[in-house]
């Protein structure tokens, strides 16, 4: 955990000690510092502040000493001490970067009570205003180099604070400025794609399965750890499967979602009952190619944009075989109704361009080459005009 944000050190002890010479509270506190100088374990370094602590509760130079304490525990790889020490130094300034910085990072890390996300949302909000006003204690390099670092930060702790109290779609909400203020994040990815799911709105599971696909399949730097990648990869395949009907085909999509930290605008992925009528049009055409063929018609024609598409097709001639419910006038027919899915169940209604040269018995097999010109909705029935040479009877064996 790297942060270019000031930390006091003990090796800045010797000028330190000098500058604030008045502020200790006797020699003895002034002693035991001193032996905290000499001491290069940081446990016992910690072991040292830990005395301080309990023999000068009230010191002047607590928030130094706080600073010293999560250096400390930095180097000892506490962050639970880290986190500790950085409220304190955040409640007795808030404005020290220092605590604030440290506070907002290993909130997440915390037991959840109601002090640490107060304390946590306070700090991140102090951090997300540091990001739009440079700090004093940076350079322009350094601020330049961090602020989108720091907003990133701040939002995804937010988020977290969120989530928390079960607040799924506010999470989101920070962790849509998470990610746009640091793309490259794959954790700030797996959080946005949990909250998605969480809140089962069925419109946002495709997006969740993007930001959890990119999560789980991104490698290299930017991978999550082991046990986070099994858990958002574990989720990713029960909202896949939820929306798709089966883990068929996840892989694909998990590499496409490499290639940006957002879907794009067209991004689909069949649904379940997409893929179920999908495996019953191929064993259909497998079977009954001319059923299959009318079916997948019939469903363009009755869909979202049937009109439109009617348009499309009537200048093209639509080859198909059916049986015949209807024909008039009896003896030479110019209009035949026509039963395609279900016997004596009219769905197409042929309007010859010449009579037809003799009768046509109920439920003769006819094959014919019409154009689709109109529709009807109650009940479905198409219109088509044809060319009496492009109406044959036909057998059903052909």
């Amino acid at each position: 955990m790297k942060t270019l944000f000031c930390n006091l050190s003990l090796g800045c002890f010797v000028s330190i000690s000098v500058a604030l010479a008045q502020s200790w509270t006797d020699r003895g506190e002034y002693d035991l510092a001193l032996l905290l100088r000499s001491e290069m374990v940081p446990a016992n370094q910690l072991a040292l502040i830990s005395q301080w602590k309990q023999k000068y509760p009230d010191s002047a130079l607590r928030t130094w000493r706080a600073e010293l304490e999560l250096d400390a525990a930095k180097e000892a790889s506490d962050w639970k001490q880290v986190l500790a020490a950085a409220q304190e130094i955040f409640k007795a300034d808030p404005d020290n970067c220092t605590g604030m910085y440290w506070t907002t990072l290993l909130t997440p890390s915390a037991e959840p009570t109601p002090e640490t996300l107060a304390a946590g949302g306070d700090a991140a909000r102090k951090l997300l205003a540091a990001a739009s006003t440079k700090p004093r204690a940076l350079s322009d390099a350094e601020w330049q180099q961090n602020k989108a670092q720091f907003t990133a930060l701040g939002h995804k702790t937010l988020s977290w604070i969120e989530w928390q109290k079960q607040s799924f779609a506010t999470a989101e909400t920070e962790l849509r400025a998470a990610l746009q203020a640091n793309p490259k994040d794959t954790e700030i990815s797996s959080w946005l794609g949990a909250s998605l799911a969480l809140q089962k709105v069925r419109e946002k599971q495709l997006e969740s399965i993007w930001h959890l696909g990119r999560a789980v399949y991104t490698d290299g730097e930017q991978a999550l750890p082991g046990a986070k990648r099994r858990d958002a990869h574990a989720l990713l395949q029960a909202v896949y499967v939820s929306w798709h009907g089966s883990p068929e085909g996840l892989d694909a999509v998990g590499q496409q979602t490499l290639a940006a930290s957002v879907p794009p605008s067209d991004f689909r992925l069949e649904t379940a009952a997409e893929a179920a009528v999908r495996l019953q049009d191929e064993e259909l055409a497998r079977t009954n190619p001319n059923l299959a063929a009318w079916v997948i018609l019939k469903r363009r024609l009755q869909g979202e944009g049937g009109e439109q598409y009617l348009k499309n097709i009537s200048s093209t001639a639509q080859l198909f075989k059916g049986f015949v419910v209807r024909s008039a006038p009896a003896a030479r027919p110019k209009e035949i109704g026509i039963a395609m899915s279900e016997p004596a169940v009219e769905e197409i209604v042929l309007k010859l361009d010449a009579p037809f040269n003799g009768p046509l018995e109920r439920g003769a097999l006819v094959e014919f080459e019409a154009y689709p010109v109109s529709t009807t909705t109650s009940p479905f029935i198409v219109s088509m005009t044809v060319s009496r040479t492009n109406l044959r009877l036909a057998t059903k064996t052909e």
